[in-house]
């Protein structure tokens, strides 16, 4: 729950969302489809986990990937079968889940660095949906991912505080999805590729992601989104720039390398081996602002 001191201006924003939907709704009343523009609404992602570990019930958070439902072993994902989610959907792409006990032989907290990455500014993920009618059903959304930065305001709760505004970070690349749905509140986009930039501790490093699936609900009395961020990642990079350089994680190193090349499921090659390694995450975004490079800003 969040504290008084960091609700009172997300009550004021949220306001303002709710009559910029309103007046939408009004303009666009005798429009017939083509002429609605709808608003502009952004969020930035204040929580973001990684889906390391299954379920109790063997049930996995993830996204269908590769829109395929494989529950036998196939050689296009080097014999991996597809996990069920919690809601009992098949073809769930996401062999990272079963490499949460490898990962916890290297110590420290994974959640913990990727939120602290969050709240010092080095990890904002930002969510801009253009031409968004109604938070509950809109058949023609613009989806943009931008990686952000600037300074952060973070509440009692340890969270992001709703309404900040983040530069494009210099140098990243932005992604376009066009003409995505919002059906009972809820919205599944795809695809995209993207680089994130990677910036956890002492950690400098481009991960590339392929395949990348975004499945979300929107809270319609706050702007706010919960979900799931899915996408597949080179097994190289995740060896060689993320796991060879955990301090004091080098007699673990061999176990965690082979671990991830053999749940590699995406992407196979010549020899009979996959590239690239199914993921998901997920997430939770508050109300932002995303200024551009050419935006003016006041004081």
């Amino acid at each position: 729950m969040r504290t008084a001191m960091s609700e009172r201006p997300s009550r004021v924003r949220r306001g303002a969302l709710s009559l910029g939907l309103a007046a939408s709704t009004l303009l666009c009343a005798s429009c017939d489809g083509e002429g609605s523009t709808g608003i502009t609404h952004s969020v930035v992602l204040a929580e973001v986990a990684l889906v390391a570990n299954a379920a109790e019930d063997g049930s996995v958070v993830g996204l269908n990937l590769d829109d395929r439902v494989d529950d036998m072993p196939a050689p296009e994902t080097c014999n991996k079968v597809d996990f069920t989610d919690p809601n009992g959907v098949p073809g769930i792409d996401n062999q990272l889940s079963l490499f949460g006990p490898t990962l916890s032989l290297f110590g420290g907290d994974p959640a913990a660095l990727i939120q602290g990455a969050i709240n010092e500014g080095s990890l904002l993920i930002l969510l801009e949906f253009e031409g968004i009618d109604s938070f509950d059903n809109d058949d023609d959304v613009t989806v943009r991912l931008h990686f952000g930065e600037g300074p952060t305001d973070v509440g009692n709760d340890g969270l992001l505080v709703p309404g900040q505004s983040f530069d494009i970070k210099e140098g990243t690349a932005s992604v376009e999805m066009r003409r995505q749905r919002i059906v009972d509140g809820h919205m599944d986009a795809s695809s995209f590729e993207t680089v994130l930039p990677v910036a956890v501790l002492a950690q400098r490093f481009n991960l590339p992601i392929f395949a990348g699936r975004l499945s979300i609900d929107f809270d319609a009395d706050t702007g706010e989104v919960t979900g799931t961020l899915g996408g597949a990642v080179p097994v190289q990079t995740l060896i060689d720039d993320l796991l060879a350089e955990i301090p004091g994680g080098e007699a673990i190193m061999p176990i965690a390398a082979r671990a991830l090349r053999n749940l590699a499921d995406l992407v196979p090659n010549d020899i009979g081996s996959c590239e690239q390694l199914s993921t998901a995450m997920t997430v939770h975004g508050v109300t932002a602002f995303v200024l551009r490079p050419d935006d003016a800003v006041t004081e």
